[in-house]
């Protein structure tokens, strides 16, 4: 028991400088978009997954996680190594590829910029235009620009897949996804006859909406049905259903209001304060910036960050709760537990929780007590 304890002080004192110095490298390069930041963070990265990728260490770690009655915290922290060293075994070569690659999407996707013009559009005027257009061509034009990072990135992330793929099979594996999912915890058969029966229940009220979708998109657009494409439905990825499907206009109640502020009572009427999370967070859109949103925890003891870029609609307040969610669930981790399981128990119970979080804004109570819409309306 004592050599396992050991063992573990061992790797924290070793990998928890090495995380943070990487966190703060992910956040700069992602705040920033500058290339120093960026080339800081690959560096950064392969210097963590080195050490995690140690062939010695994953021997040792695998021994360890063995060891015959252990107590449940001990085992955990013994069971997290073993995973964590399972799954950055690559030789040297592979390792520097993958950050290298890594390191140029990541610069593709900051700095990717829809063109119309002559003139930039960020992502949330990309949106806005799809959301509201009426024209054709237009939404042709700002979708297909938008589309343009596919033709940048695309032969470096066949590339990522290649090295991951070849750094999986050399290490007994099918592949880089059924390798993640083990390592992670995931049982693939399971997961896959979830997404089966998802797929099969949701086929036929699928087909329903889409075609509801479809005839209001048609005559928004003066088009016939068939001659449909993926740039007339308002949104880039079809994820969200069009405004004009039901004629409620989502954006409309939250332009006069700060997303921060409706955040911040969400989570004040639960008893939590998420104010210092927002104090530390970078909010708004500018150039270079990555244009998406998420939140990390910095060092496991009480840094913790969000990015995102904040408009007064219905999607970013969506975003700035679903952030949030995972920002309370790390702030709340008791800390006096040992730094290697300081953090969320599993990838899907945060994602639950920020789920949770973010679908208050489709809630009539939210909208009306948080809000402040009319409940008339």
């Amino acid at each position: 028991m004592q050599q396992v304890k050991d063992f573990l002080e061992e790797v924290t004192q070793a990998v928890r400088p090495l995380e943070v110095a990487y966190n703060l490298a992910y956040w700069d390069a992602a705040v920033s978009g500058k290339e120093e930041d960026n080339q800081r963070q690959a560096q950064t990265h392969a210097a963590w997954m080195r050490y995690w990728g140690n062939p010695a260490l994953a021997e040792r770690a695998r021994a360890h996680s063995q060891t015959p009655g252990l107590d449940p915290l001990t085992a955990r922290q013994a069971r997290l190594v073993d995973l964590f060293s399972a799954r950055y075994q690559q030789d040297e070569v592979t390792l520097s590829e993958i950050t290298r690659l890594e390191a140029e999407v990541r610069q593709d996707f900051y700095h990717h910029r829809a063109r119309i013009d002559g003139r930039e559009l960020s992502d949330n005027e990309v949106d806005n235009l799809l959301k509201n257009t009426r024209d054709s061509e237009e939404a042709r034009a700002v979708w297909e620009s938008s589309k343009e990072i596919g033709r940048l990135a695309s032969d470096r992330i066949r590339q990522l897949a290649r090295l991951r793929n070849a750094a999986a099979r050399a290490h007994g594996y099918r592949d880089y996804f059924q390798r993640w999912l083990e390592l992670n915890e995931i049982p693939e058969a399971t997961l896959l006859d979830l997404f089966g029966r998802l797929d099969r229940a949701s086929q036929a009220p699928y087909r329903g909406l889409k075609t509801q979708i479809d005839r209001v998109r048609a005559e928004r657009f003066g088009v016939p049905g068939e001659g449909l494409r993926p740039w007339h439905y308002g949104d880039r990825f079809f994820q969200d259903p069009p405004s004009d499907l039901d004629e409620v206009d989502r954006d409309a109640p939250f332009a006069d209001k700060d997303p921060r502020e409706l955040t911040r009572r969400t989570y004040e009427g639960l008893g939590m304060n998420v104010q210092p999370i927002l104090d530390r967070s970078d909010l708004y859109e500018r150039p270079g910036k990555n244009q998406h949103a998420f939140c990390m925890d910095i060092d496991r003891a009480g840094d913790i960050r969000t990015l995102d870029n904040l408009r007064p609609d219905y999607n970013w307040n969506e975003t700035l709760l679903h952030e949030l969610g995972h920002g309370v669930y790390w702030h709340y981790i008791d800390p006096s537990l040992p730094w290697l399981v300081r953090d969320v128990s599993h990838i899907l119970t945060t994602e639950a929780v920020a789920l949770l979080m973010g679908s208050q804004v489709n809630d009539p109570r939210w909208l009306t007590e948080i809000a402040g819409i009319d409940p008339a309306d």
